[in-house]
């Protein structure tokens, strides 16, 4: 699964979690929004308290579907079996939303707000079901790039994700900032970057980056970034990335933040370099 924990507004500071199905059949996943929950069951403060799921799809950004509160999409008890199926935490509040969705190739975007005009921090998740449930070896999840605001203690965005099989799997993860300054007004000025690694409990040694541009393996960053079409990160730019080699059947965390404690938009991108294609 791949999910991102951030602070939502309004305006340029709404979430939006993009991520690339690839393959050449559907993919069965589990898409979920959680504010009130995770207020609950972690002890955020200031939580989201309704968020809403907007999904979209392809480069024209064409609506495909969405939901408020997740009790009343008409598919609960299917969602409490799918919840249970792909190991996410059950839901402690109905103003939490979910859908479950059948996705051909493609990219999409998932926008995350608050149902009225309310602002906190909220948690994005995206889950493949067609893992539990075994029809699909021809579709997989590709990346996940969130943007969102970033501050610090519970504004600090955190994007999450598991490495599926038994083989070590490459990823490039970014920070993005000043790249970003064309699009929005209040880029993340210096953002850094953190890769933890949940079940070691601790920070990788060499996941961790200020300025992309001082990475021992700046040369492989872009290498990685032209091959698999990642965004590419101006010489001499403040934004951050890291390559590293995960251990399969754990989980990890990225963690966004600014050097200087500032506060701004900032895009987490987080992509797996695998070996193979399923184009």
């Amino acid at each position: 699964n791949i999910s991102t924990r951030g602070f939502i507004g309004t305006g340029e500071g709404v979430m939006i979690a993009g991520f690339i199905v690839e393959g050449t059949q559907p993919l069965d996943v589990v898409l979920r929004a959680s504010g009130p929950s995770i207020g609950i069951s972690d002890g955020v403060e200031g939580f989201l308290p309704d968020p809403t799921i907007s999904v979209f799809s392809g480069n024209q950004g064409s609506f495909a579907d969405s939901n408020n509160d997740w009790t009343e999409n008409g598919d609960t008890a299917s969602l409490l079996e799918s919840f249970v199926r792909v190991g996410a935490q059950p839901f402690q509040d109905d103003k939490d939303s979910a859908l479950k969705m059948s996705l051909e190739p493609g990219s999409y975007a998932l926008f995350v707000n608050d149902n009225g005009e309310g602002q906190g921090v909220g948690l994005v998740e995206v889950f493949d079901e067609s893992i539990q449930l075994g029809n699909n070896k021809d579709a997989r999840l590709l990346n996940i790039s969130t943007r969102a605001f970033v501050g610090s203690g519970d504004k600090t965005m955190i994007a999450g994700f598991w490495v599926e099989g038994d083989a070590p799997l490459k990823i490039l993860a970014q920070a993005v900032g000043e790249g970003i300054a064309g699009d929005v007004s209040n880029p993340l000025s210096d953002p850094q970057i953190s890769i933890f690694d949940l079940s070691a409990g601790d920070f990788i040694a060499d996941g961790t980056n200020d300025n992309w541009g001082d990475s021992p393996n700046v040369s492989e960053i872009s290498d990685i970034a032209d091959r698999i079409g990642a965004r590419k990160l101006a010489p001499g730019s403040k934004d951050a990335a890291s390559v590293v080699t995960l251990t399969p059947g754990q989980g990890y965390a990225i963690f966004v933040s600014d050097t200087s404690g500032a506060e701004g938009i900032a895009v987490v991108e987080v992509f797996a370099v695998y070996s193979n294609s399923l184009q």
